[in-house]
């Protein structure tokens, strides 16, 4: 837009932020981004950590519930299919999906280049608990547990009796693709070894992020792997450097 080029984001779910998540349970919120729930602090995030980025994007050009199914090319440069159906045109195409989004979203589209090298970045896995208890003691602080990751939203201004566990990497991979019951029996387990035990909990809910974390990323800051058709974001290293450097290449 500084460059006087006009720009339009394309936004796949009912909300902006991706992995800057906060569900709303009996009206009030539970942050469970994956890879967020550490780094940004209550005093910064008012409201919950989805509020972040819906603040960061008051006035930019956004359609949301536009998934991309299928990307071409135009005499323009690049054409791109939505699953509601409008299609778009554009010069420059930048792609911030997960690597591995992207990739399989070119390889849709007979675009991916065969075995190129940035199919070798990959992701750490996350499973999050949610939970409302009936009533939590004062003297209850977020803490650590057997490497679990135990948070009470109540220190973030946001539900009174929330509770959000995340799973560390290794478990995480190990249970990802059991069913829901399985997975939230070994969080109950967990459970019952900590100072939780003895809470009334009401409500459950889990939460899958299939790519949490960067475990690899590749050597450039961003890729252009066509033509004016630019992959950038966090399989790149830090996601705000890789898109301020795209920004001034483009």
């Amino acid at each position: 837009s500084q460059k006087g080029q006009e720009a339009l984001i394309l936004e796949k779910s009912r909300g902006v932020g991706g992995r800057l998540a906060t569900r709303r349970i009996d009206n009030q919120g539970l942050d469970h981004g994956a890879l967020f729930l550490d780094f940004i602090k209550n005093k910064l995030l008012v409201g919950g950590m989805s509020s972040y980025a819906k603040s960061m994007t008051t006035n930019l050009n956004i359609l949301k519930e536009h998934k991309v199914e299928k990307i071409s090319k135009s005499s323009s440069g690049w054409r791109i299919g939505t699953e509601r159906g409008p299609e778009f045109t554009c010069l420059n195409l930048i792609l911030t999906a997960p690597a591995p989004q992207a990739i399989e979203l070119l390889k849709d589209s007979a675009l991916y280049p065969p075995s190129h090298s940035v199919s070798n970045v990959s992701y750490s896995k996350a499973l999050i608990l949610l939970m409302i208890a009936r009533e939590i003691p004062l003297p209850l602080q977020s803490m650590e547990l057997d490497d679990y990751s135990i948070y009470f939203m109540r220190e973030r201004n946001l539900h009174p009796n929330g509770i959000v566990i995340h799973l560390p990497p290794g478990p995480s991979e190990i249970y990802f693709e059991e069913p829901d019951k399985v997975i939230i029996s070994h969080f109950k387990t967990l459970l019952a070894k900590s100072a939780l035990s003895q809470l009334e909990i009401e409500k459950y809910e889990l939460k899958k992020w299939r790519y949490a974390r960067p475990l690899t990323t590749y050597p450039t800051p961003f890729l252009e792997i066509l033509p004016k058709l630019y992959l950038c974001g966090d399989a790149f290293g830090n996601p705000v450097d890789s898109a301020q450097a795209l920004a001034r290449a483009v």
